[in-house]
């Protein structure tokens, strides 16, 4: 996408380049991919949660209805979960969802108004089927004692224990806030919010590491522009060398067939002349390609540890830029092969058939390889600052010897895809071979 939109890698903004967007982009989304699952995992942990529905039960009188809202609110606000009134129940049979609330609670409240357990001698209140659910089931039970309340005298038969726990009194509205929070130093539940503020602590965390990750790579970068660019433009200068092989190697190829097309049909005569012509484009070639090794290996490029560290902000492989230098020297030396190939295979004024397919192979191999050796420059040269490419954008074109129609235009994905179709296609090729002549003396190797 980011090919199609800018595909010379051109400046969008005023400091930053397509590429360098993509890749803040890149960076800026890592980070953000950090936050959701931040946000992802305080949801499961909220749904893990949720399976515990309750933490707190209030059992109160309708009455006392208004006193028992205030306390569920000042409590939901502390981060727990209250269980309050009979809406809140699922369908089914009231008491078995009632008490299964209460057995999942670690706290139970009761708020007492006054006169509150007068009923409670009668099985069937409510209030008293819940204090003895909650006793029975050894939960932290709190009395909230409102105004006006007094312990009975005598407690309601089997709720004598109630009077024993540890109650908060709220009588006054003025000090409501002072007994809530003495009522949450009761709780035996924790409050949620601690997780709460954690997940926020850490998603404004997250999010400044984020900025200064940025900050600190876009200043780096910045800083290393002079690194990106000496970089660039040796591999450049060595791919210019790499084209010039590439053309010698088209010229070599050219004037082998030149040379078999005509000496197949040649008489005696002719074919010493075409020996003789073909040894002097030979040894111009030959001229011309020795003289190449001075000039490129001052483009030899050597790193630093940190210097890779740099190249690695852009994603920019150092083993690759280092690595170029050797190739290049590698392919140079099948050239100067290949010359001496068609020298032996001459030499004898006798060229099988066999012989001539082997130094096609050879030429056509080693056009790969510089292929190969271009994919792989475009392919470190894509991680590139857009300041950093201006050597390459003024001598690119002249590289008539490699497929300059790709250039930077493509992805590393796509430069990936040539670079396999490569070498497929080399496999197709027999492997490079230097044929040598033996004189009759000599047994054959």
């Amino acid at each position: 996408m980011w090919s199609e939109l800018d595909p010379e890698g051109r400046q969008v903004f005023p400091f930053w380049s397509s590429r360098e967007l993509r890749s803040a982009i890149v960076i800026c989304q890592s980070f953000i991919n950090g936050i959701i699952l931040l946000f992802l995992f305080s949801k499961a942990w909220n749904i893990m949660e949720l399976k515990k529905k309750y933490d707190v039960f209030i059992s109160y009188r309708r009455e006392s209805s208004e006193s028992a809202q205030l306390v569920a609110t000042h409590l939901r606000a502390a981060g727990y979960r209250v269980f309050i009134d009979v809406e809140a129940l699922h369908s089914g049979k009231f008491n078995e969802q009632l008490y299964e609330v209460i057995d999942n609670c670690k706290d139970f409240l009761v708020i007492l108004p006054e006169n509150a357990l007068d009923r409670c001698v009668e099985e069937e209140d409510w209030v008293r089927k819940e204090v003895c659910r909650a006793m029975a089931g050894k939960k932290n039970i709190i009395p909230v004692m409102l105004r006006g309340f007094t312990w009975p005298d005598p407690m309601p038969q089997g709720m004598e224990p109630l009077k024993d726990y540890q109650a908060v009194s709220a009588t006054s509205s003025e000090y409501f806030d002072m007994s809530m929070q003495r009522l949450c130093k009761y709780l035996k539940s924790h409050s949620k919010t601690w997780f709460k503020k954690l997940i926020i602590y850490l998603a404004a965390i997250l999010t400044a590491l984020a900025i200064l990750v940025f900050i600190g790579i876009w200043l780096l970068r910045t800083l290393a522009l002079p690194l990106y660019t000496k970089v660039a433009d040796d591999m450049t200068q060595m791919t210019s060398h790499m084209a010039l092989l590439a053309s010698r190697n088209d010229t070599v190829g050219k004037i082998w067939d030149d040379f078999y097309s005509s000496f197949q049909s040649a008489e005696p005569q002719e074919k010493e002349a075409l020996l003789l012509e073909l040894n002097q484009k030979l040894d111009d070639t030959e001229a011309l390609l020795k003289s190449l090794p001075p000039r490129f290996s001052p483009y030899r490029i050597e790193l630093d540890s940190w210097q890779v560290m740099l190249l690695g902000l852009r994603d920019i492989k150092a083993d690759d830029a280092i690595a170029a230098y050797p190739f290049l020297n590698s392919i140079y030396e099948e050239h100067l092969d290949n010359i001496t190939t068609i020298r032996a295979v001459v030499e004898d004024a006798i060229v099988e058939p066999s012989e001539s397919q082997t130094i096609k192979n050879n030429v056509e191999y080693n056009a790969r390889m510089a292929k190969l050796y271009y994919y792989g420059y475009l392919h470190l040269m894509t991680g590139m600052p857009d300041k950093a490419l201006s050597n390459y954008r003024k001598v690119s074109p002249t590289w008539r010897a490699l497929p300059v129609e790709i250039g930077l235009n493509y992805s590393k994905e796509q430069i990936e895809q040539l670079t396999d179709r490569e070498f497929s296609f080399l496999e197709s090729i027999p492997p490079y071979k230097r044929l040598t002549r033996t004189s009759p003396e000599s047994p054959p190797l």
